[in-house]
Formats: structure tokens, sequence, C-alpha cells
């Protein structure tokens, strides 16, 4: 027998046997790790003196997420979360600060994506606690211990953040998106 026509029974035996074995299919999607950053658009103004532990927070979100050139997360896509814990302004020149929880995005395959809970608070924190603890220390070089005491008076601000302002949502932990 020649070898051509030995390989071709060969393969007319195998490859009905092959062709019969499932193969599984192929996953095409992509896997969104933990900390991937989503923008999300408020849509109401937020005032922390206003709100209070359980009022609802609407957003969107402001533009789609690609990872591996692929879109995981659609723009446009609305997202609500809860206000867990509103603190006042206090002394020293410290703001008020809002906790939203229970925030869910939805991913392109409609499944839910769990973000960490937003700690918003004044822009200017930082720069409120440096002046108050400046005018407590220069105060005390003058005034002795008095001059501690002033440094109580300076109080820090309600957070206002309007409606459209993009704050920075990021994913809780790691998930797997089916691709459309």
């Amino acid at each position: 027998m020649h070898k051509s026509v030995l390989v071709r029974l060969i393969a007319l035996t195998v490859a009905p046997i092959l062709l019969s074995i499932p193969v599984a299919p192929s996953w095409a999607g992509v896997t969104v790790p933990v900390d991937t950053q989503v923008p999300l658009k408020l849509v109401n103004t937020l005032d922390s003196q206003h709100l209070t532990e359980g009022t609802e927070v609407d957003f969107t979100v402001a533009a789609d997420t690609i990872l591996d050139r692929q879109v995981v997360i659609r723009g446009g896509t609305p997202v609500t979360g809860t206000v867990t814990k509103v603190s006042k302004p206090g002394v020293y020149g410290t703001s008020s600060q809002v906790i939203i929880g229970f925030l869910t995005v939805t991913a392109v395959d409609n499944k839910p994506i769990q973000l960490q809970n937003l700690k918003i608070n004044a822009a200017s924190l930082t720069k409120n606690i440096a002046i108050a603890a400046g005018t407590s220390i220069g105060a005390a070089l003058l005034l002795g211990p008095i001059g501690l005491v002033s440094g109580v008076f300076i109080h820090g601000g309600w957070v206002q953040v309007p409606a459209g302002s993009v704050i920075t949502g990021v994913t809780e932990s790691s998930a797997n998106v089916a691709l459309e």
C-alpha cells in the first residue's frame, strides 16, 4: 500500500472520532480587576447639610469603561447608592463628610458589579486643617494655652457637590464580564 493511501484511511477513521468529542466553548469575555475606576456623574446636587442616612443618591456612568479594547460598562448606565454616614463640620477646620455605599453598576452583560463606598468631603479639607492648626499653633505661641482654644472656633464647611460633577467610583472585587 502506498503511504498516501494509508494516511487517508487513518484520517477517515480518526476524523469522525475526533469530531464527536465535545469541546468546551471558549469564553469570550473580559475580567474587570479589583480597583477598576468607573467615572460616576452626579444626577442631583449633593449637600451634606440636608442629607440623612438612608437617602438615595443617583449617578450615571459618565463614560464607557474600557478594558482590553472592549466596553465592559456603558456610559449612561444608571447607578444608585445610599448615604450610610454624614458627619458634620467640626473644629479645627474639619469639613463634613458623606459616605455613600451599596453602589452597584451593571456591566454590558447585565451582571452587577459592586463598587467601593464613596467618601465625599470638601476639596479643601487639607487646606482647612492646615489653616486651623496653624492658627492654633501661632496663637499658642503668642497667647499660651488660651491660644490653643482659638483653633476650636474655626469650623469646616458642609460638602456641596453640584449636579453633573464626576466622582470616581472603584470596583470592590474582580468580575468576569461576557462580551456581546
